[in-house]
């Protein structure tokens, strides 16, 4: 009787698990496609959970001390466990760097954060391709600007859902504005967009404030994809840096 007691429990656990992953992923995918989106349908496939996926959130933050505490706080209240946090200030010249750092201070995470610091502001795509040229190539890496705050605390849960499926190399999403709540820009774009290279021929539209990729994806672009006359691009540097990794894997980015 007790051996068929542990055996319930076991199955209830499963299945329990099974349509709370189920939840997360549902969340993350849409259920009305096109004929256009096939390679979304695709890579809503449901894989069962990483357990061990690392997310590397790397802030990088310019005089953005109004907001420096809903950003750092929107991380450290994520529920998934394998996360680090990068902050890196590009030349601040307010209290931007001070403040992150008396935040974790106070709020006891300073070993769960790294802090690095630009005296001088420099080009945002220089500071990607040397830190996250630093990264494990397995390792899941979550762009977020400085101003900018995680909308609730299972986004990287719903994360590691979508990196669970091997075909899943980059995601992007929606973003809302603040405070009013009312201008929601990101859409999932057709196969043909993305395959065509029609991203940078015709429609020359960022992806998302929200752009999230294996370090070992972002360490495939060529140096010289990422500058212009020698000197790293600057002004479009998210377009940079999207349109060579959508053309390098179209049918592995995940809306």
């Amino acid at each position: 009787m007790k051996k068929a007691s542990v055996f319930l429990f076991l199955i209830a656990a499963l299945i329990s698990t099974f349509y709370g992953v189920r939840k997360h992923f549902s969340q993350i995918t849409h259920r009305q496609m096109g004929k256009e989106e096939e390679i979304q349908k695709g890579l809503a496939t449901f894989y069962p959970l990483l357990e061990d996926q690392m997310i590397v959130a790397l802030v990088i933050a310019e005089n953005a001390e109004k907001d420096v505490e809903r950003n750092l706080r929107s991380l450290f209240d994520q529920t998934y466990p394998h996360v680090r946090i990068l902050y890196i200030d590009n030349g601040s010249t307010d209290k931007t760097y001070e403040k992150a750092q008396q935040w974790a201070q106070d709020a006891g995470k300073e070993s769960a954060i790294t802090f690095i610091k630009k005296k001088e502001k420099r080009p945002l795509l220089e500071i990607l391709y040397e830190v996250i040229g630093g990264c494990d190539p397995h390792e899941v890496i979550a762009l977020l600007d400085g101003k900018d705050w995680l909308s609730h605390e299972n986004v990287f849960e719903h994360l590691n859902c979508a990196y669970a499926n091997p075909d899943v190399w980059m995601t992007y999403s929606r973003f809302i504005s603040h405070p009013d709540y009312k201008d929601v820009k990101g859409r999932v774009f057709s196969d043909a967009i993305l395959k065509e290279k029609k991203l940078r021929k015709e429609v020359r539209e960022e992806l998302s404030p929200f752009l999230t990729f294996y370090a070992g994806f972002f360490q495939e672009i060529k140096l010289q994809d990422l500058l212009y006359q020698g000197s790293f691009i600057d002004e479009a540097w998210r377009l940079a840096l999207e349109l060579p990794l959508v053309e390098m894997g179209p049918e592995h980015v995940l809306f």
